[in-house]
């Protein structure tokens, strides 16, 4: 009878244990968990209008070739129409949390600079550049969700 005394407080702590050890890993395994990624309003509503503008933006240059347009030239339209796609691709993959698509987008606004600027002047360096510090700002907390 002794031996089996002495077996029962061992069977307990080895229960109260397991049952303090589980309880344990519950929280900390709910801290392990990655967060949930949350676009947020603004950043969703930066990303529509990317994707909504660079479609808007490939349709208007095909459609509305005009002559007296610097970007008659077919290298040019044919840039334009390139940046305003890779635009509409690159917000896709912002979208769906991909590094890739972030590069993509700043590889565009490159390209949407050079064109700016033979088609426009040095404005068109402001005005590409300025989004792509907007999309750097909204993401800045938001990089380690990136894939």
């Amino acid at each position: 009878m002794s031996s089996k005394r002495k077996n029962r407080p061992r069977n307990r702590n080895r229960s109260s244990t397991t049952s303090q050890s589980s309880g344990s890993k519950s929280p900390a395994n709910s801290k392990v968990q990655p967060q949930k990624k949350e676009r947020g309003w603004l950043l969703t509503l930066f990303l529509v209008l990317i994707i909504g503008s660079g479609i808007l933006e490939a349709v208007l240059y095909i459609v509305q070739r005009r002559q007296d347009s610097v970007l008659q030239a077919p290298v040019l339209l044919a840039l334009a129409i390139l940046h305003a796609v890779l635009n509409v691709i690159a917000g896709i993959g912002v979208w769906y949390w991909k590094k890739w698509g972030v590069y993509l987008y700043v590889a565009s606004s490159v390209l949407g600079v050079i064109i700016g600027v033979i088609a426009v002047g040095p404005i068109a360096f402001f005005s590409v550049l300025l989004p792509v510090i907007i999309l750097g700002y909204l993401i800045a907390a938001k990089w380690s969700w990136f894939e």
